[in-house]
């Protein structure tokens, strides 16, 4: 019989009244050992009993106690960073990745990419489509269907809608479905059946299929077609009855014959076959030029509040060569000299802006510093308006009640029913109002008490029910009961979660030293779960010292430069966050990635670590950035045309459809201006940080037009109530809006 394998799961509690069962255990064993008849019946029940025997002497051995002391004891050795900070365990709730869909080696590496722009492909055979700049892509069964569509405008809603237009692939019968190979920052790759491998490059205006073995091709349309090919058969033109152009674009001669329903390669070919869209403005010569060279991937290197692209090409290939299309967010953070001398004259228009070609297979992203410096400097607090102005005078004693109101409020979370979104968010609430207390120099029992009062909530938070999901490679909060599955939050908008929890931490750790010293562990792996900015590979021994494996960047997307939340509307709370869409992912509030963001610096800022607060200020100040180019519809560099541009703010921004505020005199019975906590407007708004300035610069006005959300207008519908009953009601704590509105940030 082989050896058994003892497993060391992480359980906080003891074995406690054992002892008694187990000699009751040990009589049933030898009773059944004697009783048994027949020599096969006997054999077969002496083998189970002995199994049976062998888990009671596991359940004695020195190796239990071992692990049960040493899990229960996991909090105080994470102190000093012995052991991980939280325990890992195969989460029931999330899915299990699919051994079909993703390869071998990727679900042997692991950690997985939870929220990356192409997850539909790793959820489906026959996915939903994903937005790859610049076209709608869907995975059918062993082949690609894509698309190049118009944008639709319909009352708040904007959308690009998913066509079967073309479906290419391979002529030879295969019951293989498609199957991720490789992904990195700007990439993902896709094996589809036949053998050929799709490299599906974010920019990219060709779409490159790889024949890495002999076989036919064949092309399929929803419409009526021809298809032509010049004398040599490198170049293929492709006419669709929806006044489309294709080109497509061999590495060798391939001959076609169509019929009604496709077009099929006559020869088996091997090699390469790119398809790009030829707009009607757009040199065909230009297309043919650029076509030898293609990217297999992309990667993204962070620096001192900057990035640079670096596309892979092929070996012997000429990477000056190399054809991409820009996002208007790209273009505003490179400068002049490379625009002059790279930008090619082809374009593409999508639902992020118009896209331009760019030749080059590195670029050099920088956001400017000039008005950065005084945050960075004191990231803790509003900077103050200038001494005498009206906002500050008088105003002392009104913001002491005000704090004290709502310590009494926020400390009255309930035990049991909210979700931990709403927990993590009362506590950060709560810290805010604490810290500003500090600021204030108020020393009284209400705010000694929330001190204690949170650091006795958020110990039990963070020390208790945060689990690492070892299925995917990421940190999952638990509900506080396991009668309520629905609790959990899973990836959805999980780093919003976790940058409440890490602000609320990181303000006790500034006030609370010992605090500090003691969770210190615990709060830097929350902020690296969605800040780590490297590729950290999975390694053996969970139980082990060490940072555990995350994936980079879990939430932000380094192409669009914004963070992704959820997959729907309907999981944005209690969802998994690994279903398909058929819009793609969906960001719901910017303002709360800023925050994530945000949160993960000052963790950075009060630890010393130089890297996460690095990282932290850089994602906050790209996510404000696309924040202000997409969400803020109206801005003067708006990426949206027409009429769309008479819709303030974005309410909900999928990666291929958009959903806006409706101008107010459009929608007058839009509801719920007078509730400052459920204005639509506030889930853009909140939470109030000092960092939130830069978000609404220059737009405060046209939000407080817009719709009654705007910090200034929360601040003079919440100054006339009463504080609410139920915490978390308030979106906003009421001392914090004066001081935002006494600040330079409210002032402006």
């Amino acid at each position: 019989m082989p050896c058994p394998v003892i497993k060391i799961p992480c359980s906080p509690s003891f074995i406690r009244g054992r002892r008694v069962s187990n000699r009751g255990n040990l009589r049933s064993v030898s009773a059944n050992l004697i009783s048994v008849m027949s020599l096969a019946e006997k054999y077969m029940q002496i083998k189970a009993e002995l199994r049976k025997l062998w888990d009671l002497v596991k359940g004695w051995s020195v190796f239990k106690l071992v692990e049960r002391a040493f899990s229960w004891s996991r909090n105080k050795l994470a102190t000093y960073g012995l052991v991980r900070p939280f325990p890992a365990e195969w989460m029931d709730h999330v899915p299990d990745p699919s051994p079909e869909l993703w390869s071998s080696d990727l679900r042997k590496r692991k950690p997985l990419p939870t929220n990356s722009a192409w997850l539909n492909f790793a959820l489906s055979k026959k996915s939903k489509p994903e937005y790859i700049h610049p076209y709608l892509i869907s995975c059918d069964n062993g082949d690609l269907s894509f698309c190049y569509s118009d944008q639709e405008h319909t009352g708040c809603f904007l959308e690009q809608k998913f066509n079967e237009d073309i479906c290419f692939g391979s002529a030879e019968p295969s019951q293989d479905t498609h199957r991720i190979t490789s992904f990195d920052d700007l990439s993902v790759t896709i094996q589809l059946k036949g053998n050929i491998t799709v490299p599906l490059v974010r920019g990219c205006p060709y779409i490159t299929f790889i024949f890495n073995e002999p076989a036919k091709a064949r092309l399929k349309s929803r419409h009526k077609f021809t298809i032509t090919s010049d004398r040599q058969g490198n170049f293929h033109t492709l006419n669709l009855e929806n006044k489309q152009t294709w080109i497509l674009c061999s590495s060798s001669k391939v001959e076609f014959t169509s019929t009604s329903d496709y077009a099929e390669a006559k020869e088996k070919f091997k090699g390469c076959i790119r398809i790009i869209l030829k707009n009607a403005d757009v040199d065909e010569k230009l297309l043919k030029e650029y076509s030898e060279t293609y990217p297999v991937g992309g990667t993204v290197e962070f620096s001192d509040f900057s990035l640079k692209y670096t596309w892979k090409v092929p070996e012997r290939q000429v990477s000056g060569k190399l054809l991409m299309l820009s996002l208007p967010i790209h273009r505003e953070l490179m400068t002049q000299e490379f625009l002059k001398q790279h930008e090619k004259d082809i374009s593409y228009t999508g639902i992020d802006g118009n896209m331009k070609g760019i030749a080059s297979s590195s670029w050099n992203l920088s956001m400017p510093k000039d008005d950065k410096v005084g945050f960075i400097q004191n990231p803790w607090y509003f900077a103050d308006a200038a001494p005498g102005s009206t906002a500050t005078t008088n105003r002392e004693v009104e913001m002491a009640d005000l704090i004290r109101k709502d310590l009494n409020m926020l400390k009255r979370i309930p035990e049991n029913g909210a979700s931990a979104y709403m927990y993590a968010r009362s506590f950060a609430q709560l810290a805010q109002v604490i810290l500003l207390a500090n600021q204030k120099k108020l020393k009284s029992s209400e705010v000694s008490d929330a001190e204690e009062y949170l650091k006795t909530r958020l110990t039990v938070w963070i020390g208790r029910r945060i689990k690492y999901d070892q299925k995917w490679g990421g940190l999952i909060v638990v509900p506080q009961t396991t009668s309520s599955a629905s609790n959990n939050v899973g990836y959805a908008d999980g780093h919003h979660t976790l940058g409440y929890f890490c602000y609320a931490g990181a303000v006790l750790a500034k006030l609370n030293q010992q605090w500090g010293k003691a969770y210190k562990h615990h709060l830097c792996e929350l902020a690296r779960d969605y800040l780590c900015s490297t590729d950290t590979p999975k390694r053996w021994l969970h139980f082990l010292s060490g940072p555990y494996p995350f994936p980079k960047l879990r939430y932000f997307d380094l192409w669009v430069l914004h963070s992704w939340g959820v997959s729907g509307l309907q999981e944005s709370e209690h969802g998994s966050g690994l279903q398909e869409s058929e819009h793609g992912r969906l960001q719901l509030s910017p303002s709360e990635a800023v925050h994530a963001y945000y949160a993960g610096a000052l963790v950075g800022h009060v630890y010393g670590d130089e890297q996460l607060r690095q990282t932290g200020l850089t994602l906050a100040f790209l996510e404000i950035k696309t924040a202000r180019l997409l969400w803020h519809v109206a801005r003067d560099k708006s990426v949206y045309e027409g009429d769309y541009r008479n819709y303030p703010l974005l309410l909900h921004l999928w990666a291929s459809r958009r959903e806006a505020l409706p101008p107010k005199q459009d929608a007058p019975t839009r509801g719920q201006e007078d509730d400052p906590a459920k204005n639509p407007v506030n889930m853009q708004v909140c939470p109030l940080m000092p960092i939130s300035g830069f978000l609404f610069q220059g737009y405060a006005e046209k939000l407080q037009e817009a719709a009654t959300g705007s910090p200034q207008f929360a601040l003079k519908a919440y100054m006339g109530k009463q504080p609410s009953e139920a915490p978390g009601d308030a979106v906003i704590p009421y001392s914090v809006l004066l001081q935002w509105a006494c600040s330079k940030s409210g002032q402006t």
